[in-house]
C-alpha cells in the first residue's frame, strides 16, 4: 500500500474502553469487518506506554522497544513464530477461523509501514504510533489489504481497557475528532464475569489487593472517570454504552452508534467476527441475546452462587461509598459494623494464603476507614497508580 501525505489520507480513531470484563471485546467485534472501520486485532499497550515515557525518550521507545515481545502483543506482527503461534491459537478458539492464511502477514511490510508513519514529524507523535500499527496492518495483511487499502476507510478502532478512560480527554486534544465508546456493564455481572476469570487463572488476587477490593474499585473509578469525560467532551465525541442494553436490544443500540459515528448501518454490525470470521461461539453476545438479558433475580442467584456473604457485604459496601454515581443500579445499604465482623470470613474460592493477606492488610480494610477517605480512595487511587505503571485489570 502507497502512502500519501494528503490530509484525507489520515484516519479517525475510535477508541473502546471501559471496565475489563464489561463487554469491551463484544463492542469491537460487532464493528470488525465493517467496510469503513479497520479493528486493529488486540489490545496494545499504547496509551500507558505513550504517557509512562517521558516526552524527551516517547519517540525512541516506539521506535525501538515497542515492537519487541516482552512490551506486549503487537510485537507478533513483527515476529514470523510469534504470528505463526498466535494463528493457531485463533483457529482452535475462533469459530470460522480456520483458513491459515487469514493471518498471513508480512511481518517486514508491517514493520516499514509502521516505522514509515514515525517519519512523518509533521502529525502528532500518538497519531503517528496509531496511524502505523494501523496501515501497517493493512499492508502486511493481503486479506485486509483487500479490504481496506482501495477503501476509504473511516475509522482505525482500537481497545483499551480502563486506559482510554484514563485518557481520553488528553487524547481528544492531541487527535481531534477521535470517538470514545465506553462500555459499562452491571456491576455484579461484570464483578462475576472477573472473578470466573481469575478463578482460572489460579489467583484471588490482583495487583496485590483481594479481588473484590481490586475490582470494585476498578469498576467504581472507570464509572466515574467515564462520567467526566462525557462531561468535558460532549455526547458528540463520548458515548456510553450499557452493554445489558446491547444484548437485549442489538440492532437498536447499534443503530444509534452507526448514526453517531456517521458510517452506514448494515447486518455486519450484529454479528461479532475476528478478522472476518465468525466468532459468535467465544462471545456472550449469542447466548444473551437468544434469551434476552437474564431478569433480575436470576442475576441475584449467581451473584449468590459464586460469591460468599461476607465478600458480597464488602462489595455493596465499597460500591455504596459512591451511590450518587450509581443512580441506575439497586445498592443495598451496608452498615460497616457488618464489614467489621464480617471480614474473618473467607471469601469465595479464596486462597489460604492470600485470606490471611486480607486480614493481615490494615490499610485498605473497610471497617477500619472512614466512608468519606474510602471513597476518595475508590474513586483516585487506581487511577493515580495506573498512571505511574502498568496494572493488571483481568
Amino acid at each position: 500500500m502507497t502512502l500519501t501525505n494528503k490530509s484525507e489520507d489520515h484516519p479517525q480513531f475510535i477508541f473502546i474502553g471501559g471496565a475489563g470484563r464489561s463487554g469491551t471485546s463484544l463492542m469491537y467485534w460487532l464493528f470488525d469487518w465493517h467496510p469503513e472501520i479497520m479493528v486493529f486485532l488486540g489490545e496494545t499497550p499504547v496509551l500507558q506506554k505513550y504517557w509512562i515515557n517521558p516526552e524527551s525518550k516517547r519517540e525512541e521507545y516506539f521506535r525501538n522497544t515497542f515492537l519487541t515481545p516482552k512490551e506486549g502483543k503487537q510485537a507478533r506482527f513483527v515476529n514470523r513464530d510469534a504470528l505463526v503461534e498466535f494463528n493457531q491459537k485463533m483457529s482452535k478458539e475462533v469459530k470460522g477461523f480456520n483458513n491459515p492464511t487469514d493471518l498471513d502477514i508480512d511481518t517486514r511490510l508491517f514493520h516499514n509501514t509502521y516505522l514509515e508513519l514515525l517519519n512523518r514529524y509533521n502529525i502528532q507523535l500518538l497519531r503517528r504510533i496509531f496511524e502505523g500499527l494501523g496501515k501497517g496492518l493493512i499492508a502486511g495483511c493481503s486479506k485486509l489489504s483487500e479490504r481496506y487499502a482501495t477503501k476509504e476507510t473511516k475509522y482505525f478502532l482500537f481497545k483499551h481497557p480502563y486506559y482510554t478512560e484514563l485518557y481520553a480527554q488528553k487524547i481528544a486534544s492531541l487527535i481531534p475528532k477521535s470517538k470514545f465508546i465506553h462500555v459499562v456493564r452491571s456491576p455484579a455481572d461484570r464483578y462475576i464475569s472477573a472473578k470466573m476469570f481469575r478463578v482460572r487463572q489460579g489467583s484471588s488476587k490482583v495487583n496485590g489487593v483481594d479481588f473484590c477490593f481490586a475490582h470494585t474499585e476498578t469498576w467504581i473509578s472507570s464509572r466515574i472517570l467515564a462520567e467526566k469525560n462525557l462531561e468535558a467532551l460532549g455526547d458528540g465525541s463520548y458515548k456510553i454504552v450499557h452493554y445489558e442494553k446491547l444484548v437485549a436490544n442489538p440492532e437498536k443500540e447499534m443503530r444509534k452508534l452507526a448514526e453517531w459515528l456517521g458510517i452506514k448501518f448494515t447486518n455486519l454490525l450484529l454479528n461479532p467476527t475476528v478478522f472476518g470470521s465468525n466468532a459468535g461461539d467465544n462471545s456472550s453476545f449469542d447466548e444473551r441475546s437468544s434469551r434476552k438479558i437474564a431478569n433480575y433475580s436470576k442475576r441475584n442467584k449467581d451473584f449468590r452462587r459464586f460469591t460468599s456473604l461476607s465478600e458480597r457485604l464488602q462489595f455493596y459496601y465499597l460500591l455504596g461509598t459512591t451511590k450518587d454515581y450509581l443512580d441506575e443500579y439497586e445498592i443495598p445499604n451496608i452498615s460497616q459494623w457488618m464489614i467489621k465482623y464480617s471480614r474473618w470470613l473467607p471469601f469465595k474460592f479464596e486462597k489460604k494464603g492470600d485470606y490471611f493477606d486480607r486480614i493481615k492488610r490494615k490499610t485498605l480494610d473497610p471497617s477500619n476507614i472512614t466512608k468519606k477517605k474510602l471513597r476518595n480512595m475508590l474513586i483516585n487511587r487506581l487511577p493515580s497508580r495506573a498512571r505511574k505503571k502498568n496494572i493488571d485489570f483481568s
